[in-house]
C-alpha cells in the first residue's frame, strides 16, 4: 500500500496546551474565590461552573478566543451576582488579561514530536496540520513549534468534524490518509467516520475531547508515545 498522508492535530499532540489552560483556570478561580471569600474555599465550585459554561460555548462557537474569555467573564458575573456582589472593573481586567495570555504565550513541544515528524518527512511521508481554533493563533503556534517546515499545509477550523476532515482530504486528493491526535471527538471519531487510520495519542484530557468510539475498529490505533508511530505505519 502507498504511504498514507499524515494529518496531525496540533494541541497536545505536537505542543503541550491543556496543562497551560489548567494553570490559567486555577489562577482565575483562586482570584475570584479570594475576592468574594478572602480565601480559596470556592475554587473548585468556580472551576466546575466555568467548565460547564466553556463546554457549552465550545459546542456553539468552536475553539475561538472569545468563547474562552466569555466563559470566565460569565462565571465571574454569575458567581458575584449569586452572592449579592458586583465585580470591580479591575478584577474583570485581571481575569481578561490572564485569559488572553493563553493565546500569546509560547508552548513547549510534546517530547520527541520534532524528531518523529522530521524522521517521517525524511522517510517520504506527506504531512499537514489539521487543528481547531482561530487561524492566526494556530498558525503562529505551528510556526513557533518548528514543525511548519515539514508540513505541506496548515488547516484551521473552529472545530473538527468528519465533514471538515473530508474537506481536507479532498483538497489533497491522496489515496490513503492517517489522522494523528489526542482527541477522540475531534481527531479519532472523524478519522473512523471517513474510514481512515485513526492514531490516538492516549493521554489525560478534558471533556470536550471525549467521545464514545468503537475501539474494536481495526482502523483505531492507540499509542502512548509519538515514537511508536513509524513502526505502527509499517504494519498498518
Amino acid at each position: 500500500m502507498d504511504q498514507p498522508m499524515l494529518l496531525w492535530d496540533l494541541d497536545d499532540t505536537i505542543i503541550i496546551t491543556n496543562p497551560e489552560f489548567e494553570k490559567t483556570n486555577n489562577y482565575c478561580a483562586e482570584l475570584l474565590s479570594k475576592e468574594v471569600h478572602g480565601d480559596g474555599r470556592a475554587k473548585q465550585d468556580l472551576l466546575k461552573m466555568q467548565r460547564v459554561l466553556d463546554l457549552k460555548m465550545v459546542s456553539e462557537f468552536g475553539f475561538i478566543r472569545s468563547r474562552y474569555l466569555n466563559s470566565w467573564l460569565e462565571t465571574t458575573h454569575t458567581y458575584f451576582k449569586n452572592h449579592g456582589l458586583v465585580p470591580h472593573p479591575s478584577l474583570l481586567k485581571d481575569i481578561s488579561n490572564a485569559v488572553r495570555d493563553i493565546y500569546v504565550r509560547r508552548y513547549e513541544n510534546v517530547p520527541e514530536s520534532i524528531e518523529v515528524i522530521s524522521n517521517l518527512k525524511e522517510a517520504g511521508f506527506s504531512m499537514a496540520v489539521l487543528t481547531a481554533g482561530e487561524e492566526e493563533v494556530q498558525k503562529k503556534r505551528v510556526i513557533q513549534s518548528g514543525v511548519a517546515e515539514f508540513m505541506d499545509e496548515i488547516h484551521v477550523y473552529p472545530y473538527k468534524t468528519p465533514a471538515t476532515l473530508q474537506e481536507v482530504m479532498m483538497k489533497h486528493n491522496k489515496q490513503h490518509y492517517a489522522m494523528i491526535g489526542n482527541s477522540l471527538k475531534s481527531d479519532i471519531y472523524p478519522a473512523l467516520a471517513n474510514n481512515i487510520l485513526g492514531i490516538h495519542v492516549v493521554k489525560d484530557t478534558w471533556q470536550a475531547d471525549q467521545y464514545d468510539i468503537d475501539m474494536t475498529n481495526p482502523l483505531y490505533k492507540p499509542i502512548q508515545k509519538l515514537t511508536e508511530i513509524p513502526s505502527l505505519l509499517k504494519t498498518s
